[in-house]
């Protein structure tokens, strides 16, 4: 029938190489299961080893609401500007879906850049 994908208890989130399929996955799960596999997926990241003389990053959440039509020009500037500083974003409406909240867990370095972008861009 389907295939079976199967991992290790040594493999992270981040040794799954179909992350298409994992986020179709994600779609269909719970808000339980929703908030059980984003914190394993922050605890995933804070367990990582960092490479060769790395430092470990703090990381941070961020919250800013920008109007629905904006909402895509916002996601590619982020993605743009956090590159793998990024750890996940969530965009969910609010005000009877006419703005969208959006929520970013990020490394510390980029919060101050990603704040001053977005009342730069979207706050008139």
């Amino acid at each position: 029938m389907y295939p079976t994908i199967r991992r290790t208890a040594q493999q992270t989130s981040s040794d799954f190489d179909d992350l298409s399929l994992y986020q179709t996955q994600f779609e269909f799960m719970s808000v339980g299961e929703r908030l059980i596999r984003i914190n394993q997926r922050i605890k995933n990241t804070g367990n990582r080893k960092p490479n060769d003389g790395d430092q470990v990053e703090r990381c941070s959440m961020v919250y800013f609401s920008v109007e629905t039509k904006q909402v895509t020009e916002a996601r590619h500037l982020i993605i743009a500007l956090c590159k793998d500083k990024l750890i996940f974003m969530r965009i969910k409406p609010i005000q009877h879906s006419t703005m969208m909240q959006v929520e970013l867990f990020v490394k510390v370095s980029v919060v101050q850049r990603v704040k001053e972008l977005m009342k730069l861009r979207f706050h008139h």
